[in-house]
């Protein structure tokens, strides 16, 4: 199953604030003294497609699948111009 970026951000900013995390009163997750921005639906949707794990009670933590989808995408050049992030660089002589 593929993840929405919403998903993809929470994973980045789980894996950036030490990967493991615990769930507050509210539903929030609460990783490294920060307490991060996803909703408590996001969390559980990355449970069940297996990009988070239980590590104990009221604890998550990020798998290897999760670990992979965090890293950032990889852009390339393309043969017309530009990257496939969308930006294009300045051609020489354009002082």
């Amino acid at each position: 199953m593929s993840i929405t970026p919403a998903m993809r951000q929470a994973l980045i900013e789980l894996k950036n604030h030490t990967g493991e995390g615990v769930i507050t009163k509210l539903g929030s997750l609460l990783a490294g003294g920060v307490r991060l921005k996803a909703a408590a639906e996001t969390w559980l949707r990355l449970v069940s497609t297996g990009h988070i794990e239980s590590r104990g009670p009221m604890r998550l933590g990020l798998t290897d699948l999760g670990c992979q989808e965090a890293e950032p995408v990889p852009f390339k050049f393309n043969r017309g111009g530009g990257y496939s992030d969308g930006r294009v660089p300045p051609y020489s002589g354009a002082e």
